[in-house]
């Protein structure tokens, strides 16, 4: 009887531990997707006829100041779609730790092109 104790306080104690890893990961699911938008906006801002900038430039800097890494960004100048593609590292520290878990997520963003072309008076 005391081996099935100790068995079921040990699982009791590795699902508490894995599910703290989980939890770490949907946490960096959430950080990927706001660096992700907040570099798309950033990108298509840059993209449009509007600014100078370097919509590339750009993202990666929005992406590194969100804590992610940008990995792609098909972004060409005038256009009014940007696809932004970024990366970020959990913080596990028990079971997924060993396994290297990345979190990527990609999202767009679309420029009105009414918007764009609007004008004050």
């Amino acid at each position: 009887m005391t081996v099935i104790a100790v068995v079921v306080a040990a699982l009791a104690a590795l699902l508490t531990i894995a599910s703290t890893d989980l939890a770490a990961v949907f946490a960096a699911r959430q950080r990927a997707l706001i660096a992700a938008e907040a570099a798309a906006v950033a990108a298509a801002d840059a993209a449009s006829w509007l600014s100078d900038e370097d919509p590339t430039t750009q993202a990666a800097s929005l992406a590194e100041a969100n804590h992610a890494t940008l990995l792609s960004c098909t972004c060409d100048e005038g256009s009014s779609s940007v696809l932004v593609e970024v990366e970020t590292e959990p913080a596990t520290r028990f079971v997924l730790a060993w396994l290297g878990v990345r979190v990527r997520v990609a999202t767009e963003a679309v420029v009105d092109p009414w918007v764009e072309s609007w004008a004050p008076p």
